[in-house]
C-alpha cells in the first residue's frame, strides 16, 4: 500500500503544540514531510523526510520542497502550516502539487494586514476601527492626525501583537514612531521583512479581546469557539485565553456573524483561520484574520478539552485533503468543560535567580499540560526587548463548567514562586531536577478516553 504524506510547513515552537501537531497526522495514518528553517528540533520525532530551508525565502523555500518530494517520489495528501509567515508559501505548494487550499490569488488578504482593512472597508465597513494605510504615497504624520490619539501602528505583515507601537499623546508621538522604525526591521525579526513597503495606522480600541477559532470547508467557515483572551497592557503582553466565552449570548452572535462574514470576504479556502476582535461598548471589531489555524494552545488543547467530541487537528487533517468533517457550522453549544491557559511570568526582566513550584503546579488535579520554558540562569526579556522570550512556564488547566477557569489558573499560577536578578551572578539559587525539568507535559486528550 501507497504510503500517505502530509507536508508540515513548519510547525509552532511550543513544544506542547509542537508534540499535538506531530501526533495529530500520526494518528490519522500519515507520515510527514516537514521542511523548516532549521530541523535539530525534531531529531526526537523520529521523521523520516526532513527538508531543511529557509521558510523566510519564500521562492527558494518552494522550489526545495517541490524539488525534495519530486525526488523521493513522495504522494502527498495535504499541506499545512501553524504559523502566519508560512501562509503564503502552504497557498503556493498546495496549488503547484493540485491540492485542496486557499488560492495564491487571495491568500494576501489575511498575510497583509493592510489588504484585510482595504477588503473589510469595502464591504464591512463596521468591523474596522478608524485606520490609514501609511506607503509612498502618504506620510505617517498625515495618518496619525487622521486618526487621532490615542492610535496604535502595526506592520502588516505580523502576528501576535509583535512590532505594534501605541501612540497616546502628540508629546510621545516622535519618539513612538522612531520607536517603531527602529524595531520593524527584518534583522530584528524575519516577519518584518514581509510588506514592507506599507504599515497601518489605526485607531487604540479599548474594550475585551476575543477570538474566534475555526476552519472553513469547501468555502464554508465553521466555527468551533470563541476564545476570551486576557492582557497586562503594562509590559505589555497577552498572557491568558480561556473558552467557552463568558460574554452575554447577544455579544457571542453579534462576532460570531461578523467572523463569518469577514472570513467569507478573505476568500481563504480549506484552511483553519482566526479571527482576532476587540469588543468595545458591546459591538465587535476586528483586530486582524490569520488564515490558519490559531496558536496558544487553543486548538491543540483548549478546544478539544472543552469539547472533547470536537478535535480540531484531527480535522484539520480531513480539511487539508479536500474533506468537510462537519455537521453543522458552529460549535459554541457544545462545550462540557471549561479550559484555560496561561503564561507564567516573572515579576521582572532579568536573570532567574529562583524558580520553585513546578513539582507542585504538574500534580495539582486541574492541570492538563505543563511546560517550562525558561530554567535558573537563564535570561528573559520584556517583549519589546525580544519577543516571545518573558513567560517563564506556561499551564494548560480544566474544570467542570460549574467551576469558575480564571479561578483555577490563579490558584495554579500562585504556586509558580520566579525571583529575577539583574545581573547572573555565581551564586545563583540551585534547584532539583525535577524542578528544572524543561517539559512536564500530563494533557491527556479526553476524547481519546
Amino acid at each position: 500500500m501507497t504510503q500517505k504524506y502530509i507536508l508540515y510547513v513548519g510547525t509552532r515552537s511550543l513544544v506542547l503544540e509542537r508534540d499535538a501537531e506531530i501526533n495529530a497526522a500520526r494518528k490519522n495514518a500519515f507520515d510527514i514531510v516537514l521542511a523548516d528553517t532549521s530541523v535539530a528540533e525534531y531529531a526526537s520525532y523520529e521523521l523520516t523526510h526532513l527538508i531543511q530551508t529557509s521558510l523566510i525565502e519564500e521562492n527558494k523555500a518552494f522550489d526545495d520542497i517541490l524539488s525534495y518530494i519530486k525526488q523521493h517520489d513522495l504522494q502527498i495528501k495535504g499541506v499545512i502550516g501553524w504559523t502566519d509567515p508560512s501562509v503564503a508559501l502552504v497557498s503556493r505548494l498546495s496549488n503547484a502539487l493540485g491540492l485542496p487550499g486557499t488560492s495564491p490569488e487571495v491568500v494576501h488578504n489575511v498575510r497583509n494586514k493592510a489588504n484585510t482593512r482595504r477588503i473589510l472597508e469595502q464591504h464591512l465597513p463596521q468591523a474596522n476601527p478608524v485606520f490609514v494605510i501609511v506607503n509612498r504615497e502618504n506620510s505617517i504624520w498625515d495618518a496619525i492626525e487622521k486618526v487621532g490619539f490615542p492610535c496604535v501602528l502595526k506592520p502588516a505583515g505580523s502576528s501576535f501583537g509583535r512590532g505594534i507601537f501605541k501612540i497616546r499623546s502628540s508629546q510621545e508621538a516622535e519618539q513612538q514612531v522612531a520607536n517603531f522604525y527602529q524595531t520593524v526591521r527584518p534583522e530584528n525579526d524575519p516577519t518584518y521583512g514581509f510588506y514592507q513597503h506599507e504599515f497601518i495606522v489605526e485607531q487604540e480600541l479599548i474594550g475585551s479581546e476575543h477570538s474566534v477559532a475555526g476552519i472553513v470547508a469547501d468555502g464554508k467557515p465553521i466555527v468551533m469557539a470563541i476564545i476570551d483572551k486576557e492582557n497586562d497592557f503594562a509590559i505589555p503582553i497577552q498572557y491568558q485565553n480561556i473558552t467557552p466565552s463568558l460574554l452575554p449570548v447577544e455579544t457571542q452572535r453579534s462576532i460570531l456573524e461578523m467572523a463569518k462574514q469577514a472570513v467569507h470576504l478573505m476568500g481563504i479556502n480549506w484552511c483553519g483561520f482566526h479571527v482576532d476582535l476587540m469588543v468595545v461598548d458591546g459591538q465587535p471589531k476586528i483586530l486582524e484574520i490569520g488564515g490558519r489555524l490559531g496558536g496558544e494552545c487553543i486548538n491543540s488543547h483548549l478546544i478539544p478539552l472543552s469539547n472533547p467530541a470536537l478535535n480540531p487537528y484531527d480535522c484539520i487533517m480531513q480539511v487539508i485533503q479536500g474533506q468537510n468533517p462537519f455537521t453543522k457550522d458552529e460549535y459554541l453549544q457544545e462545550a462540557v468543560f471549561n479550559a484555560g491557559t496561561r503564561s507564567l511570568l516573572p515579576p521582572k526582566a532579568g536573570y532567574l535567580s529562583v524558580v520553585k513550584g513546578v513539582d507542585t503546579i504538574s500534580r495539582h488535579p486541574s492541570v492538563r499540560g505543563f511546560a517550562q520554558l525558561y530554567q535558573v540562569g537563564d535570561r528573559v526579556y520584556l517583549p519589546s526587548e525580544k519577543f516571545n522570550s518573558y513567560a517563564v512556564a506556561y499551564v494548560v488547566t480544566q474544570c467542570d463548567r460549574d467551576q469558575p477557569i480564571g479561578t483555577v489558573l490563579d490558584e495554579v499560577a500562585s504556586f509558580l514562586h520566579v525571583e529575577v536578578v539583574s545581573s547572573p551572578t555565581e551564586d545563583l539559587a540551585e534547584i532539583s531536577h525535577t524542578e528544572t525539568g524543561k517539559l512536564l507535559n500530563k494533557f491527556e486528550r479526553l476524547s481519546q478516553e
